[in-house]
């Protein structure tokens, strides 16, 4: 298993580290670095794209310190810097190369339930069930704002000056840290329970209790929406997180094959065994995909440009997919689950 307990989140960092945080409270890292290869996870599944062959799981390490469990994980933009969300009311940062927390954010009265780096340099914003958001100066340790906000905050993205935060009241808020207010409420078709941000920060994704995706053109604010729902596709919780991506030209196919993998971790090595696995290859001519996991264990990934589902991915989770995540080179996607399974897809 890649967690002794259910995964809550998980994040890639722009060299392709990926991130894991779950129940047990710590955060694992993972080397997913293309080349040789490897895998993540699981206990009967190992993802890899059919032209590999063999590879092996890279665990890089274990960051500590949180007192419950993690429910949001964040990379900076160095990707030297890791930043997580906690139910124990906290949210922790450590530099790559330790496993203690370089700084413990403390002020919020109830779980953290969202942590993001921000896109000005050393700092961060934090989210809370406690109806606020926190801003952070992370040289001193110091939250420098606080935004009390009317619902539970479920999830935020940041992007240049604006903190964009989503609730379960249905509403998007945008925050512009330099005057201290909300300057933009969108209205939702359900309760929020994650938000996404394209590269160039003018989409803005929320997943909904009500079983839909919404795309929001920033740049039009709510004026241009597109909605994406499938058949089979339901929200399982109050946290599913969703992402879009921009994966560039891939192989046009969906395919499976068979292959010796071997598997290293801590406690087992060198043990070999015979996966069948599925691979999800999509041609991108036009930009950007959306995934989601549903609570019936499958992936789904929409296309933006036709509004239409591209694929539909079952069988390798035996709960609901709580967070997905895509790799920056937009060749990977990972999906985690409740049952402390993580499956990379290529």
């Amino acid at each position: 298993d890649a967690h002794e307990q259910g995964i809550n989140a998980a994040s890639f960092s722009s060299a392709e580290l990926l991130a894991t945080g779950g129940t047990d409270r710590v955060v694992k890292l993972w080397d997913v670095s293309s080349g040789r290869f490897l895998t993540l996870v699981l206990p009967t599944v190992v993802m890899t794209s059919p032209r590999v062959s063999s590879g092996s799981l890279a665990h890089r390490g274990t960051l500590e310190g949180s007192a419950e469990g993690i429910t949001c994980v964040d990379f900076s933009q160095t990707g030297h810097g890791v930043l997580a969300a906690s139910y124990d009311r906290s949210a922790l940062l450590w530099q790559r190369g330790s496993a203690v927390p370089k700084l413990t954010l403390t002020g919020h009265s109830r779980k953290v339930t969202a942590a993001r780096f921000c896109t000005l340099p050393h700092q961060a914003a934090t989210g809370s069930a406690d109806r606020t958001i926190r801003h952070w100066d992370l040289h001193r340790a110091a939250c420098v704002q606080l935004l009390q906000v009317a619902s539970y905050c479920s999830d935020l993205v940041c992007a240049d000056h604006l903190i964009i935060s989503g609730h379960y009241d249905r509403k998007v808020r945008v925050w512009d840290s330099r005057m201290l207010s909300c300057i933009q409420e969108l209205p939702v078709h359900g309760r929020i329970t994650s938000l996404d941000i394209n590269s160039d920060h003018r989409q803005l994704l929320s997943c909904c209790r009500d079983n839909s995706l919404q795309l929001i053109d920033l740049r039009r604010w709510s004026k241009d929406c597109m909605f994406f729902r499938a058949d089979g596709f339901i929200c399982g919780s109050d946290s599913t997180k969703a992402v879009i991506r921009c994966v560039g030209d891939q192989d046009d196919s969906l395919s499976g094959a068979s292959v010796d993998l071997e598997q290293t971790d801590d406690k087992h090595a060198s043990l070999m065994r015979r996966v069948f696995f599925p691979c999800c290859l999509v041609n991108s001519p036009d930009g950007d995909f959306l995934a989601a996991g549903s609570a019936n264990g499958s992936l789904y990934i929409w296309n933006v440009s036709t509004g239409k589902l591209e694929t539909h991915l079952p069988g390798k989770h035996s709960s609901a997919i709580s967070a997905v995540s895509w790799s920056p080179s937009g060749k990977y996607v990972v999906s985690v689950d409740r049952s402390r399974t993580a499956v990379l897809w290529s």
